[in-house]
C-alpha cells in the first residue's frame, strides 16, 4: 500500500481551512458589551434604571448618550448633551475623565473627545460628591501631576458615586 502524501497534505490543509472559517464565522455574531448596552439602554425607563445592576448604571447612562449621538448621526456625544438633562453631562464628564485616565495619563485628556468635557469635569466630580477628586483634578490640569488624582479616585470611587447620583436624580435620566 503506497501513501499518497499529496492527498494527505491537501486533506490536512482543507481541515485547517474549515476550522479557521468556522472560528471566523462564529465571531461575527457576537455583540460587544458596548453595543449591547447601547441597544438595551437607548431608551431609559424607570424600570430599566431600577433594574440596572450595580457597576453598570453609569455605563448604561453613557451608552444611552452614545446611542442618541449615533441615532442623530453626530460623531461627538457632547453635542447631544446640550439637548439632555444636566445630570447626563455630569455623569458623562466624570465617566470620560475616569476612563481616559484609567487607559492612559493626563495627556489622554487632551484628545478631542475628552477635551470637550475636561472643563466640566471638576464641577461634575463635585456634583457626584467626589470633592477630593475635583481638587486633585484641578491641580493635575495645572501641574500635570497625576498621583494625587489617581489616589483620590481610588479613595472616593467617582464612578460608584455616579451611580448614587443617578439614583438620586432619576428624573434626569428617564426618557
Amino acid at each position: 500500500m503506497t501513501v499518497d502524501w499529496e492527498h494527505i497534505v491537501l486533506i490536512v490543509l482543507l481541515v485547517l481551512v474549515l476550522i479557521a472559517l468556522r472560528r471566523v464565522g462564529s465571531h461575527r455574531g457576537e455583540e460587544t458589551r458596548a453595543a449591547r448596552l447601547m441597544k438595551e439602554y437607548k431608551i431609559m425607563t424607570a424600570e430599566k434604571l431600577a433594574a440596572a445592576p450595580e457597576g453598570e448604571l453609569a455605563d448604561a447612562v453613557v451608552s444611552r448618550i452614545l446611542a442618541r449621538a449615533q441615532e442623530m448621526r453626530r460623531p461627538d456625544p457632547v453635542t447631544v448633551l446640550a439637548d439632555m438633562e444636566h445630570g447626563n453631562t455630569v455623569v458623562y464628564s466624570v465617566w470620560v475623565v475616569c476612563k481616559e485616565m484609567a487607559a492612559g495619563d493626563a495627556r489622554s485628556l487632551q484628545s478631542r473627545r475628552a477635551r470637550s468635557v475636561t472643563a466640566l469635569a471638576a464641577e461634575s466630580l463635585e456634583a457626584v460628591g467626589a470633592s477630593a477628586c475635583a481638587a486633585a483634578f484641578r491641580a493635575m490640569l495645572e501641574t500635570g501631576e497625576e498621583d494625587a488624582f489617581r489616589a483620590a479616585v481610588q479613595q472616593e470611587q467617582p464612578l460608584a458615586l455616579c451611580e448614587e447620583y443617578i439614583r438620586d436624580h432619576q428624573e434626569d435620566f428617564i426618557d
